[in-house]
């Protein structure tokens, strides 16, 4: 069993000169994607500060500059981030427009790029695979309110790209996935069920295709996006090679920890009905996007398959000692009683 070690990814030649260092600003930058990408941008040599309340504690890098401000109070922001410029913001915590459009009115003429965190959430329904970046989105009003602020942020950065002409970019990303998860209820209670040898709770047969992205290649996106020219105005969905169903996944993760697995598969109508909140994961139409405009134009690939990506994640699960953490499955054991 091999330990967990972060992967990075080197690019050919860039389109904008890289061999200086950049100067990062990371709005967020202490839990799962935004502290993977300051370890990478590190890594890289670039130097890096973030931005954010403070209130969660991180294993750092000794190099990062560190600035503590509520977004929500832009005197605040306005205060830490004063006489400061930056080569590029990576807005990892940035879900509302007014929260975006206050860092770009702070650091007006003071930013080189802005790179924004979205989501796939974003998109309609639709009955054509894969989804591509010009797809419709979801603009109904009764639209989740995080799928519709996301749109919004969105909509602010190109429109202050057309007006002002700053280089701006926004990452939809799919299910992400790997160490320091912060979303326990994804592979972590995987990891924990099957550990303690529970019965797996699916709703419909479990031929629901997933998509994810692996948190370290999502991070070489990331830093790849203000390299690139062709970048600026754009969005991509950053989201792996390959998709796996619900069977599969579930499977993938018996084969990684060497343990027999039993699923219940639930009518999705009965699962609804339960309340049972116990499968992270979309059960309804299968979720397939292409990646194909961020491989052509960042000239990214993503490095990990959903094997070799969850055989990593479970690694650090274990050498983090999660194994033998406490789990409440007590609400869970009160749905399987239903269920029998």
């Amino acid at each position: 069993m091999f330990a967990y070690t972060h992967i990075f990814l080197t690019f050919g030649p860039f389109d904008l000169l890289t061999s200086e260092s950049m100067d990062s600003l990371i709005l967020g930058g202490t839990q799962f994607v935004g502290l993977h990408l300051v370890e990478y941008l590190i890594k890289e040599g670039h130097k890096v500060t973030i931005l954010n309340r403070g209130l969660s504690e991180a294993k750092l890098p000794d190099e990062v500059t560190r600035l503590t401000a509520d977004r929500n109070d832009k005197k605040q922001v306005a205060e830490v981030l004063k006489g400061k410029s930056f080569d590029v913001v990576y807005d990892i915590s940035g879900y509302t427009p007014n929260v975006v459009e206050d860092i770009l009115d702070i650091l007006d003429g003071q930013i080189g790029h802005y790179v924004l965190c979205s989501t796939t959430s974003v998109y309609a329904a639709s009955e054509i695979r894969p989804v591509f970046e010009d797809s419709a989105l979801d603009r109904r009003p009764e639209a989740s309110d995080y799928a519709r602020e996301k749109i919004a942020c969105e909509d602010l950065l190109l429109k202050f790209h057309a007006e002002h002409g700053l280089p701006t970019t926004s990452l939809r990303l799919v299910y992400v996935y790997g160490p320091h998860n912060n979303l326990k209820q994804r592979e972590h209670t995987f990891f924990a069920r099957i550990t303690h040898g529970r019965k797996l709770i699916v709703p419909g047969d479990g031929q629901r295709l997933l998509h994810f992205i692996h948190v370290d290649d999502l991070a070489a996106a990331f830093a790849t996006v203000p390299t690139r020219k062709q970048a600026t105005g754009q969005i991509y969905t950053i989201a792996a090679n390959e998709m796996i169903t619900v069977k599969g996944y579930i499977q993938t993760l018996s084969d990684i920890m060497n343990k027999e697995v039993e699923v219940i598969h639930v009518e999705p109508k009965r699962y609804e009905e339960l309340e049972a909140n116990v499968f992270p994961f979309g059960w309804g139409i299968s979720s397939v996007y292409s990646n194909e405009k961020a491989r052509r134009d960042l000239d990214w690939a993503p490095r990990y398959n959903i094997h070799d990506g969850l055989a990593m994640t479970y690694q650090w699960w274990l050498e983090q000692g999660h194994d033998k953490e406490p789990w409440d499955f007590e609400g869970e054991d009160q749905i399987l009683s239903k269920l029998s």
